[in-house]
């Protein structure tokens, strides 16, 4: 393993992998089960593992802004013992590496005079900045972080030496290094932290031997680059030599299924509580770009794991190392920023999630996973509640759409309910008489409740207009009107979308083209069908996706109302408009490769593509063109393009009835 050599001269443990891949959410590998069976037990071997204290320049600053800058602003303010008239203001220390020592920066505020009873006489003021240099010391013994503060130099406004007031500074050089140094960071407390987390990701026949390894972690190195100081710390982790011969995953069964979705639900909800997180930092775009690509993708191979049933033993934990390593940079960056954040828990947040990516390096013959319970325990590090469950909902959340820059949520004017379906009885010349749900002490027209007026909640009463309904059931008899209906929905939501954001001209036609061929595609233009006497949204084949655009619950959670989607003709057609145009303006038309290797069609396409299966699509769906390797629902969509290109409306009733 490259940076972890073996020690041969290690005592031999016994170790058995019977006890291997028993994860805390109860997915039990089949490769192990099996070979648990045959397994003579061998020997392991204890292997050295590195972990790092990552103090970024940020929580280093927030750490002296809550210990060292306590006056008002925040600031330190000194005053001469010996003259009251002579005082010293240090406020917003910054922090970087200067020819491999660290720099303190502080601007600084310093008064002079000569105090006469009450008075300052010959009074004298100065503004400008002070720098002073250290190399951090750690102490083995106590495990505290200290610096040693000196060598400083007085700068003007401009940053170049000033001489004018070195006299003054003299006077408080000494007490301000004093104060400095008082700073001593505590490594003890995140350490104390990482070891609950990491037992509570073991499987308890392997916890033996993790507690081993923690009473074996010591303090090494120190290292300083430009973005932080590691203190890296390092212990023996018992690992197999031998790992049993590994079988192709059988599927879940329908109790590990269950276990598995709720783990990943608490691993979606962590994610999401991270990123909010930053939700009141002024992210660049690119940052705001990446978080979204994180949770967007991260969402999308759960969704295909769910369909294949078969996600694997390690999938939420190695779905954590992902997404780690590309969030941590932001995180990194922004967090500490301010006395806003308790820097204390972020830095334990920090070597937690660090550690886990190290150990992580090791592979299987570590033995451990993601758990519910070690993703709660990790989220309560940084939150305020600290009876946080990372319960999973699907109710919309304005600032997660702000955090991506989404604008305001959808409008939401129409129906909404919490109902899976509507029972329809027949009854008088209508054919139907909806006898439940989606009422509300204001009655209406069925029609009304589709295009404006309110949420509607639950009621026993029956609505009149039950005709209005039929509107939105599609049959041989009405086909007409009701693709001439559905197309003026669509429509009104590309007209409406178009307003707060601009689609380039040269593209106008294609992506209205684009979103009829995709709701063709996905929903053959229905937001309802009839399924044993009784309305219901359609669905699609593993559950996730529901209405007209076929809008994926999961993905999308939090960034739209679930019962609008579920109820609302216009307000799915409107979120699939809106995520069309985020992969039209977001992704493909910032690329220029991109698009000078796509027409048009090709473009369409492409965008369908990442409709259908993330951002990621964005550069695989050009490569299977490419190749002429596309998939079948390439194929398909392909095919309702251009029959939507070419008006062949008369096509529909094939994707309705078969013929």
């Amino acid at each position: 393993m490259p940076g972890y050599g073996r020690q041969t001269q290690s005592q031999p443990i016994e170790y058995s992998p019977c006890f291997m891949k028993k994860s805390n959410n109860h997915i039990i590998w089949l490769a192990i089960t099996l070979s648990c069976l045959f397994w003579i037990p061998s020997q392991a071997y204890a292997e050295p593992v590195t972990l790092p204290i990552r103090i970024d320049y940020p929580i280093l600053r927030a750490l002296m802004l809550t210990d060292l800058f306590t006056d008002p602003g925040p600031s330190l303010i000194l005053t001469d013992p010996g003259d009251k008239c002579r005082q010293i203001r240090l406020s917003d220390p910054r922090l970087a590496l200067d020819n491999s020592r660290i720099r303190l920066e502080m601007a600084v505020y310093m008064q002079g005079g000569t105090s006469v009873g009450d008075k300052c006489l010959f009074p004298v003021q100065w503004e400008g900045f002070i720098r002073a240099y250290a190399r951090p010391a750690l102490n083995r013994a106590n495990w505290q972080l200290t610096f040693d503060w000196a060598d400083s130099e007085l700068l003007n406004h401009n940053r170049q030496p000033a001489v004018v007031m070195g006299r003054l500074w003299k006077i408080f050089e000494g007490p301000v290094f004093d104060h400095l140094n008082e700073l001593a960071i505590d490594l003890t407390p995140p350490i104390e932290e990482l070891k609950p987390f990491l037992l509570s990701i073991t499987p308890a026949a392997s916890r033996s031997r993790m507690h081993e390894f923690m009473d074996s972690l010591k303090p090494g190195d120190i290292s300083a680059t430009s973005r932080a100081i590691t203190i890296n710390i390092s212990g023996n982790m018992a690992v197999a030599e031998m790992l049993p011969e590994q079988l192709p995953v059988e599927p879940l069964s329908s109790e590990e299924l269950e276990e598995f979705i709720k783990t990943w639900e608490a691993w979606d909800t962590f994610l999401i509580n991270a990123l909010l997180s930053l939700s009141d930092d002024p992210l660049t775009p690119d940052e705001r770009q990446r978080l979204f690509d994180i949770l967007i993708e991260t969402r999308y191979g759960f969704v295909e794991a769910l369909a294949r049933k078969t996600p694997g033993p390690d999938f939420v934990r190695q779905q954590f190392i992902s997404a780690w390593k590309q969030m941590a940079p932001v995180l990194r960056a922004h967090l500490g920023q301010s006395t806003a954040y308790d820097p204390w828990a972020y830095l334990a947040y920090f070597t937690a999630s660090d550690a886990l990516a190290a150990i992580d390096k090791l592979g299987p013959a570590v033995n451990i996973d993601i758990s519910r319970d070690g993703l709660i325990r990790l989220a309560r590090m940084i939150s305020s509640n600290k009876s946080l469950l990372l319960n999973y909902t699907y109710e919309l959340n304005p600032g997660l759409r702000g955090l991506f820059g989404m604008g305001p949520p959808i409008e939401e004017s129409g129906p909404a309910s919490g109902k899976e379906e509507l029972k329809l009885n027949k009854s008088g010349p209508d054919g139907f008489v909806l006898r439940h749900p989606l009422t509300s002490a204001t009655t209406s027209a069925i029609a009304d409740l589709f295009t404006q007026g309110r949420c509607w909640a639950a009621s026993q009463e029956a609505l009149p207009g039950i005709k209005e309904m039929r509107k939105w059931l599609v049959s041989r008899k009405n086909l007409d009107s009701y693709l001439d209906k559905v197309k003026a929905v669509l429509s009104q939501a590309v007209r409406k979308n178009s307003k707060q954001g601009t689609i380039p001209d040269e593209h106008q036609e294609m992506f209205e083209q684009l979103v009829y061929a995709t709701a063709w595609q996905e929903s053959c233009f229905r937001q309802f069908i009839i399924k044993n006497h009784k309305l219901t949204f359609i669905r699609s084949y593993n559950n996730t996706s529901v209405g007209i655009m076929q809008i994926n619950e999961r993905v999308w959670r939090g960034m739209y109302n679930q019962q609008h989607l579920r109820w609302n003709v216009s307000y799915n057609a409107e979120a699939g408009v809106e995520i069309l145009k985020r992969y039209l303006n977001r992704y493909v038309l910032p690329e220029t490769e991109t698009l000078e290797a796509l027409g048009l069609k090709e473009l369409a396409a492409c965008l369908y593509a990442m409709y259908n299966g993330g951002p990621s699509q964005r550069k695989k769906f050009p490569k299977r063109m490419k190749s002429g390797d596309l998939y079948i629902s390439d194929k398909h969509f392909k095919e309702k393009y251009n029959w939507v290109k070419n008006d062949a409306w008369d096509r529909l009733s094939i994707c309705l009835f078969g013929q």
